[in-house]
């Protein structure tokens, strides 16, 4: 075997001795092997990379950015994933749930408490003061059945009324109002309080009745507005609307049910005849 360093073909010579016979069975003539110009019998190497490069592209799967949310626990930071999932049992059922479901249940709770917060503050102030007006009228009782000039001062001074002033000025009442009934006789004053009875007794009769009558013509308005609203199709914000109307154009403080049904066709009348124009134009 020889081999030329200088040329580019790199050539190896078999010896005589060692080559057999070719394709036509003669042997004895020189071979020249060239490495460099004979094509390789396999040129699917480059298919075999292409093929394994995809493989390793499909075996690639994208990750989903997932969002992670810090948590401390002592003086440490974790991170835990937003879609991280939790199980509790609630109204003895088993109950799952993300961190972020949890999140947002407590930002919304955190709402909710701050609106209940505020209106139980309202509450307890209301609270404290009924507690405070219920005092000062136990307080008026006991004083009333020992001293009830004393027990209207005291009520007096509990509203910031000076209680010498009021109680001058409920002296001169008295007198101006009762002064007949200084000068009267045992027997005269009796009469006299009797009178004073059956007045406050017919006085807290005719009041009751007057309760009971308001509470009844209001009832009977109400079904009556209840069947007008049905019949003539006026729903309660075109009430509210034909009420306003009544009082601000038509100068009616206490609009009445005719007054209502009046204005209401003679809208509907109007909306009737702009809907004819709208069609003839």
């Amino acid at each position: 075997m020889s081999v030329d360093f200088f040329n580019n073909d790199v050539k190896l010579e078999q010896p005589k001795e060692s080559v057999e016979a070719d394709s036509s069975g003669k042997a004895g003539q020189n071979e020249t092997i060239d490495l460099f110009s004979k094509e390789p019998e396999d040129d699917g190497i480059d298919q075999i990379i292409d093929k394994v490069e995809s493989e390793e592209k499909a075996e690639e799967v994208e990750q989903p950015t997932l969002k992670e949310l810090m948590a401390m626990y002592g003086e440490k930071e974790y991170r835990v994933p937003a879609e991280a999932k939790f199980k509790n049992k609630v109204n003895g059922e088993d109950v799952e749930f993300t961190v972020q479901e949890a999140i947002n249940s407590y930002a919304g709770k955190g709402g909710w408490e701050k609106k209940f917060s505020e209106l139980d503050k309202d509450r307890q102030a209301y609270k404290k003061d009924l507690e405070s007006v219920n005092k000062y009228l136990q307080e008026f009782a006991s004083k009333a059945k020992t001293d009830r000039v004393g027990a209207f001062e005291f009520l007096a001074e509990a509203v910031g009324i000076d209680p010498l002033e009021f109680r001058k000025g409920m002296r001169k009442d008295l007198l101006s109002k009762h002064q007949d009934y200084l000068s009267m006789d045992e027997q005269t004053r009796l009469a006299y309080e009797m009178k004073e009875e059956n007045e406050y007794f017919k006085s807290k009769h005719a009041a009751e009745l007057q309760r009971r009558t308001n509470e009844q013509a209001n009832l009977e308005f109400e079904k009556r507005m209840s069947a007008v609203k049905t019949e003539h199709n006026i729903s309660d914000d075109k009430l509210t609307e034909l009420v306003s109307d009544l009082k601000e154009y038509g100068g009616i403080d206490k609009p009445s049910l005719d007054d209502i049904i009046a204005l209401n066709t003679a809208y509907v009348r109007q909306d009737r005849a702009v809907d004819i124009l709208n069609k003839v134009n």
